[in-house]
């Protein structure tokens, strides 16, 4: 079996690369995680082929990955922005590529997400924090051109599977129909399944040479607010409604337990009140409010695959022909029931808990 190291493996996106993976009896995974007894870490002790490497508390550190990546043929990285923040999301990026190189793993890949500085001007309200993190660890990726550890990256965007839980549907006040209130004006989300998310991980790591120093740019579809509406009604009989929603109502909703409100900075939480409170902007540079509106801003310029945010539907379908092409489609292959809430984004809980700890 080929030794693969996976950070970022008890989040959703990560976990689901470790299923697949596991499942095809290929390859030995070493999963580093903050805590070895949580709930999605013995999950993944289940699972053949996977061994947990214990992590600092913030779950990037260079000792226990130097341990996890000895002998290792792949490093599968996925950075969290909404733990670390923005600034240390670049920092923790190159470093493990550096890391990666001085230990000799062959194949780096690295989850991104779309590169917004460039085409939108840096304008501010197009920065969404864990977006230009990360697009900017790839960009020096691109400079990297005389070593042996070959570099792949593959950029995704929100997963569908946020239907059960920040973008999940409540009833009206008549209890007759599903509303999906979004600020997404006639927008379009360029929504991913998690789990063809991982046969596209898959796909590169098997084939190394062929994504070479590239970025592949994955996506189901691009999902209106009518879009996802239709799809609940269709597969599910129950009457559905897409409302345009200020961001602020949004926002309020999804963030209104205290003290994670829209104020809090991103990554803050994970400084463990180490740093002063007059540097916590320079370190930490958006709130929660100010990322989540430009991540809705960047969605209201992407309607119809034609704005910020394009996929190559055609290259996609040829490198994954049974993919899930639509949210309908995704609906009924999980047997989506009407209103159904699952926990998906673990990290906005734990910063919760953090920011709660600090007082």
């Amino acid at each position: 079996m080929k030794v693969g190291i996976i950070v970022g493996g008890t989040g959703a996106q990560g976990a689901a690369v470790i299923r697949h993976l596991s499942s095809l009896n290929l390859y030995s995974l070493r999963v580093l995680t903050r805590n070895l007894n949580s709930v999605q870490a013995q999950a993944l002790t289940a699972l053949p082929n996977v061994t947990l490497v214990q992590s600092s508390p913030v779950g990037h550190d260079e000792a226990s990955f130097l341990t996890a990546a000895e002998g290792a043929d792949f490093a599968f990285i996925n950075t969290d922005g909404f733990s670390i923040g923005e600034v240390a999301e670049i920092y923790w990026g190159i470093r493990f590529y550096e890391l990666s190189v001085r230990v000799g793993i062959k194949h780096f890949i690295y989850s991104t997400l779309d590169n917004l500085g460039p085409s939108t001007g840096y304008k501010q309200e197009f920065h969404i924090g864990h977006y230009y993190g990360k697009s900017r660890v790839v960009e020096f990726l691109e400079s990297q051109k005389s070593n042996a550890t070959t570099w792949s990256a593959i950029s995704s965007g929100p997963y569908v599977e946020m239907i059960y839980e920040a973008l999940a549907p409540v009833l009206s006040a008549d209890g007759k129909t599903y509303i999906f209130p979004y600020p997404l004006g006639q927008g379009a989300m360029p929504f991913i399944n998690l789990d063809d998310f991982a046969k596209y991980t898959a796909h590169i790591i098997a084939n190394p040479t062929a994504f070479a120093s590239t970025t592949l740019e994955v996506a189901t579809c691009h999902a209106s607010g009518e879009d996802i509406a239709a799809a609940l009604t269709t597969v599910t009989g129950y009457p559905a409604k897409y409302i345009n929603t200020p961001v602020n109502d949004w926002l309020e909703k999804t963030f209104e337990k205290e003290p994670l409100g829209p104020n809090q900075r991103v990554g803050l939480g994970a400084s463990s009140g180490h740093i002063d409170t007059g540097l916590s902007e320079a370190f930490f540079p958006l709130t929660f409010g100010q990322n989540f509106t430009a991540w809705w801003n960047v969605f209201n310029h992407s309607a119809g695959n034609k704005g910020i945010i394009k996929r190559d539907y055609g290259m996609l379908d040829k490198i994954l022909p049974d993919r899930v092409r639509s949210v309908e489609e995704w609906m009924r292959k999980v047997e989506y029931t009407a209103g159904e809430k699952k926990k998906v984004l673990k990290r906005l809980n734990q910063v919760a808990e953090n920011a709660k700890k600090e007082g």
